[in-house]
């Protein structure tokens, strides 16, 4: 029996071996119909936790007319107009563009992503106070939970994260199959998540020049923090970023570099962050390609700035070389014998964090919820035990990890 409790009665998966092929198995079919949209998310408490909760998988309906999709197929990242039921309740004039770009792009002849903004042509208009959407394709997420596992962990480490749902996607009446709802970096999360949200917070996505021919990699560094994107708060020329880009400047390589970064930037929150990406082996983030994560200068932080992660489809997977950061943060704490030796630290309270049941028992009802939806997915793009395989390894890396990560000595 897999420690997922057999994953649906699929036989046969086993970390140990290759990866299964598809058995065939019958599952209920999945239509409209299956899915209770009747009443919507429930609005009690914090509405928006209906919404990255269990209790169901979503239905999103979207409506392109042929404008639409000649628009979509000429520019995928520019929005377009358009109305989209989500679980029976109508949202008029959304803007919606496709989501992804290296790796994770699709066009809508195959699994396409989705960004929805809300309120883009309908002022006022959210969905339970939420204005923007994310609707992740899932096609690097081969086990479709880690996004959802990944922050989970972070959160419960400490450090805000976006929380994740599902949802069964379907367009022009054609079944899409099933998505992740992730949570936005927007003025409503950090409503959520800080006491004062009016800081400046930065995407530190890469930079990808519109006809795809090159990209840049934004770090804290000249050559590349002019590409910082404010994504809420008040433009001050990156004059915030800079500051962090110039005491790097001033202090790396030195005996003081952890004093000093620490009065523009919190050194333990970015140490604990470092933690955290070393045990979900998030090889494509800050520390490990100078990708996929958010920046927040934190008014009840003395105007410092912090991290929070981004795009988490393909962690737990082996072959991190722990041993050399490339950020430039954690590349100039490994040259600083002080700041090296509070990333053990950090380490050692992630794990007292992450000692408990609660990643796997939500893990293991992640996985009841999503595999029937899984196993019906037309445009999924790997075989259905493929899937049930890596859900298998994921909750095995979450319950080892620390144990693997307990003799790690390397930086």
């Amino acid at each position: 029996m897999s420690l997922l409790l057999g994953l649906a009665c699929s036989p046969g998966v086993s970390i140990e071996g290759s990866q299964p092929e598809d058995t065939g198995d019958t599952e209920p079919v999945i239509t409209t119909d299956t899915l209770d949209t009747a009443e919507g998310p429930t609005r009690v408490g914090d509405a928006t936790d209906a919404l990255f909760g269990l209790e169901q998988v979503h239905l999103l309906e979207i409506t392109l007319d042929a404008q639409d999709r000649a628009a979509l197929e000429d520019d995928p990242w520019t929005h377009i107009e358009t109305d989209v039921v989500f679980d029976g309740e109508l949202l008029s004039s959304v803007g919606l563009r496709l989501k992804g770009r290296y790796g994770s792009y699709r066009d809508l002849s195959a699994k396409a992503g989705f960004k929805i903004d809300v309120n883009r042509y309908n002022e006022g208009q959210t969905l339970l106070g939420l204005t923007h959407l994310n609707i992740n394709n899932l096609v690097q997420d081969i086990s479709q939970l880690h996004d959802r596992v990944s922050y989970n962990a972070y959160r419960a480490a400490g450090i805000p994260a976006p929380r994740v749902g599902y949802v069964w996607v379907t367009v022009d009446g054609e079944d899409y199959g099933l998505y992740g709802l992730v949570e936005d970096y927007d003025k409503p999360f950090l409503d959520r998540n800080f006491s004062d949200p009016s800081g400046n917070l930065y995407d530190g996505d890469y930079y990808l020049s519109a006809d795809w021919s090159h990209f840049v990699l934004v770090d804290f560094e000249r050559e590349s923090y002019a590409w910082f994107d404010l994504d809420s708060g008040t433009d001050v020329g990156l004059v915030d970023v800079l500051a962090v880009v110039e005491a790097i400047e001033q202090s790396c390589g030195t005996d003081s570099f952890d004093e000093s970064m620490d009065m523009v930037f919190d050194i333990d929150q970015f140490l604990h962050y470092w933690a955290m990406e070393m045990w979900v082996g998030q090889w494509d983030g800050y520390n490990y390609n100078s990708n996929n994560y958010r920046v927040y200068f934190d008014p009840e932080r003395d105007g410092r700035g912090m991290m929070m992660p981004w795009d988490h489809d393909q962690p737990f997977s082996s072959g991190l070389n722990l041993s050399n950061p490339i950020g430039q943060l954690g590349a100039c704490c490994r040259r600083d014998d002080g700041c090296r030796d509070r990333v053990y630290e950090a380490l050692d309270d992630v794990c007292r964090a992450l000692n408990g049941p609660e990643l796997l028992d939500d893990l293991e009802a992640t996985a009841d919820l999503i595999n029937p939806y899984v196993h019906d997915d037309p445009r999924r793009e790997v075989t259905y035990d493929t899937a049930l395989y890596y859900q298998d390894v994921t909750a095995t890396w979450v319950r080892r990890r620390c144990d693997d990560l307990d003799s790690f000595s390397g930086l």
